[in-house]
């Protein structure tokens, strides 16, 4: 198992969004705006899923709901 973690990070493109979102902090100091820039970026795809999603969400809440 540690082998197979040493393998996944020595290759970028395997890295998940909260590592390579990591790599912008260095030491002490942080590129606080390519770091937001960055996480609101990422946060796109999630954003536009849940707006096409919303509808369908309200839905199942609301048929959940009721009672009977």
């Amino acid at each position: 198992m540690i082998s197979l973690r040493a393998d996944l990070h020595r290759d970028d493109s395997l890295k998940t969004l909260p590592v390579g979102l990591s790599e912008f902090v260095v030491s002490d100091f942080a590129f606080w705006g390519q770091l937001m820039a960055a996480a609101a970026l990422a946060s796109l795809p999630v954003i536009v899923v849940y707006i096409y999603l919303h509808k369908y969400m309200v839905q199942g809440l609301t048929a959940g709901a009721v009672k009977g």
